[in-house]
């Protein structure tokens, strides 16, 4: 149980530097990077955390680098994603699904 508790605690630090990578990338326009990292960061953490607020997060910040990068139909699909997850985790809620048309 200790080393599951090990393991899990250094792939969330894994994906902290992935998502923190994308960031950085994305903010000096390097967007190919920024994607690569955002998407590394979305497999681990799939694979082993999966907790739909972070999932719609991922979802958002590819998409927004896909539309960077003029791959809107990839954006598009991320956008919609992220929404119908909005939309099936917090079905009454205005104020969070807004976030998603932003």
């Amino acid at each position: 149980d200790i080393i599951n508790h090990y393991l899990s605690e250094e792939k969330s630090l894994v994906v902290a530097v992935y998502t923190s990578l994308g960031i950085t990338y994305y903010h000096i326009g390097d967007y190919a990077n920024a994607l690569s990292s955002y998407l590394s960061a979305f497999e681990i953490y799939q694979s082993n955390f999966n907790e739909t607020r972070r999932s719609i997060f991922y979802y958002e910040k590819i998409a927004s680098v896909c539309n960077q990068l003029g791959e809107y139909s990839k954006a598009l699909d991320y956008y919609g994603k992220a929404l119908a997850l909005r939309q099936k985790a917090f079905p009454n809620t205005q104020s969070d699904l807004g976030a998603a048309y932003n």
